[in-house]
């Protein structure tokens, strides 16, 4: 099974929340799912990395919200807690984005794959719309087990996975699903259309996350959706 911990569920301006991650572990492999300019001060906080002997980072794009202190996790991980990390997005940008942080390559391994697996998960890049200006993609993790999707952003999900969902194949979908001032935001997930759309008997395993403010969890709980909670998030 794999159980998401959320490191934050907030939009890029609702630093209050944190930044949109989360991360599991399997056999002493640390997944992290985005890596947000706010998520290496809650890894820390956590003391995550603590028994993880690899580290595995899942990018679903580059805004610095998701991005933000990937830089500053790969640095600590080569100088202060030792530790093999692999990181995985499709687009090889990224790494020129990490060279301009001045983060070596040889401080990690990178995969610039649409599919990943090793001995305990495997993953799928799904292209997303977001924004033109960069490669945008949706993460389906599974363990053998069950299989969970993840968007990062994304103003819908891919018709792959939303008919695995109804189908029962994907066990959980975290989407960004935008309520409020960004509701009809053509960048971001509608909330009031995934209310909609999806069945009733689905939505405790429909998990709306990017939120733009804590009031969120009102109108998630009260419509029976699924709660991304993290401790420093009080909805």
């Amino acid at each position: 099974m794999i159980s998401l911990s959320f490191l934050g569920i907030g939009a890029a301006f609702c630093p209050a929340l944190g930044n949109t991650s989360a991360c599991f572990q399997k056999d002493g492999t640390l997944y992290l799912l985005d890596c947000g300019s706010l998520v290496f001060a809650e890894l820390l906080k956590r003391d995550v990395l603590r028994d993880a002997k690899r580290l595995v980072v899942f990018i679903t794009h580059a805004h610095a919200d998701h991005t933000g202190s990937l830089g500053t996790l790969l640095s600590y991980c080569h100088h202060v807690h030792p530790l093999p990390v692999t990181v995985v997005h499709p687009d090889a940008a990224l790494q020129t984005l990490l060279d301009a942080n001045g983060i070596s390559r040889n401080r990690y391994v990178f995969c610039g794959v649409s599919s990943y697996r090793d001995a305990n998960v495997c993953a799928a890049f799904f292209p997303v719309p977001h924004t033109e200006k960069l490669a945008c993609f949706g993460i389906t993790v599974g363990d053998g087990e069950e299989t969970v999707y993840y968007s990062g952003d994304a103003a819908r999900l891919p018709e792959p996975v939303w008919n695995d969902f109804l189908a029962g194949k994907i066990a959980r979908v975290y989407q960004d699903a935008a309520l409020g001032a960004a509701a009809n935001h053509p960048a971001h997930g509608s909330y009031d259309g995934f209310a909609v759309a999806c069945p009733a008997a689905l939505k405790v395993r429909f998990f709306p996350i990017h939120w733009d403010c804590a009031g969120e969890g009102e109108a998630i709980l009260r419509d029976g959706f699924g709660l991304a909670f993290c401790p420093p998030c009080r909805p």
